[in-house]
Formats: C-alpha cells, structure tokens, sequence
C-alpha cells in the first residue's frame, strides 16, 4: 500500500514538474541522487530537453498520506515533523526541527563539500496541511544572489 502510495505523489511530482518545465512528462529527466560529496539527498533537480538551460529544483516528502512538493528556480528543502501534542505550544516547538530538516535540503550541491559556506541567503516558509493533519511543514529555499 505505501509503494502504491509513492508511485501516486511520484507520478503526481513528475505532472507538476513538466509543467514548470512546460514538457511531456515522459521527457522529463530527474536528479533526486544523494549528493556525491556528503549522501544527503538535497538540491534535487528536473529537466527536459528543449526546456530551456536552467532547471526546475524540487523537493519531495511522503509521511502517512500526505504527499508534498516544492518547486523553485534555486535549490528548495522541504521539512516535516510531528508535534508532541494538539497544543498550540507543542506546534511552535516543532518549527525548528522541520525548518533545520528543510534547510538542509536546499543546500546547492558541491556548498557541503570543503570549504562550507553559511553565507547563502534563504528564505523560510511554514506551509498549511490539511484540517486535521498534525504536523508542520517548513518549506526554506535559497535566495538569488544579488550583486
């Protein structure tokens, strides 16, 4: 049932990427390796041939039925955690692990490799979940360098 689930949100990932890449979903060639300097998975990318030089980053989660995707124009992580309760308090608390998980998904690959930069600028986003749904979603991106 979970493989069925994760055949869905991938087929559905593929549909929302060729249309930012405006291709056939079958053209669409993804790059969602582990980064060859570190094994994380971050900085995950598609492209098509004919669509243009510049990739569409993504990135993708699955936990219990909720399938969600972040498209941007520079690298993007998403980050999920379960609070430890209803509480209004318990939410706040589960910010910083999920924005910490998404921020570590939008590293450029090659920026984990020696020397490290922290100098990249990212913005960071708290994404609603549906009526019901108990967690936090954090959505951070890098932001374009501006000379």
């Amino acid at each position: 049932m979970e493989r069925d689930r994760r055949g869905v949100a991938r087929y559905g990932l593929r549909m929302l990427l060729s249309g930012a890449l405006g291709a056939d979903p079958e053209d669409v060639v993804i790059d969602d390796e582990a980064c060859p300097h570190c094994g994380v998975v971050h900085d995950c990318t598609a492209a098509a041939p004919g669509a243009g030089p510049a990739p569409v980053h993504f990135a993708s989660l699955i936990h219990r039925g909720l399938a969600v995707h972040a498209l941007a124009d520079t690298p993007v992580g998403l980050g999920l955690a379960v609070p430890d309760g209803p509480a209004r308090e318990a939410m706040l608390r589960a910010r910083k692990p999920a924005r910490l998980a998404a921020g570590a998904g939008a590293v450029a690959r090659g920026s984990c490799a020696a020397p490290r930069t922290a100098a990249v600028a990212r913005a960071v986003e708290y994404v609603d979940v549906p009526q019901g749904q108990v967690r936090v979603v954090s959505v951070v991106w890098q932001e374009r360098h501006r000379p």
